[in-house]
């Protein structure tokens, strides 16, 4: 079964976002830049944008581009306040 270009893009794009290669926060390449890299249309390049936003990957900003989305992982642990294990875990990962 072949698999639509926009997916595949997607999926390399979605690869590079996950591995950090682009940082949260990051551009994405240009659509131009895209498009020559896979050599694909312009619509296909935007429906691989597309479902990265849809998956909440990427977001856009207008006139500035396509980045990729900052997440954050949320602290979750049951806390027992009689001991400082919980303070001492979330100091350990950085958090306040």
């Amino acid at each position: 079964m072949t698999v639509a270009a926009y997916a595949r893009i997607a999926e390399d794009l979605r690869g590079r976002i996950t591995s950090r290669d682009i940082k949260p926060g990051g551009p994405l390449p240009s659509e131009l830049e895209l498009r020559d890299k896979y050599q694909a249309s312009r619509n296909t390049v935007l429906d691989a944008i597309k479902k990265l936003k849809d998956e909440g990957l990427v977001e856009t900003r207008p006139g500035q581009g396509w980045f990729a989305r900052v997440r954050i992982a949320p602290f979750v642990n049951s806390i027992d306040w009689s001991d400082g294990t919980a303070i001492e875990q979330a100091r350990a990962q950085g958090r306040v």
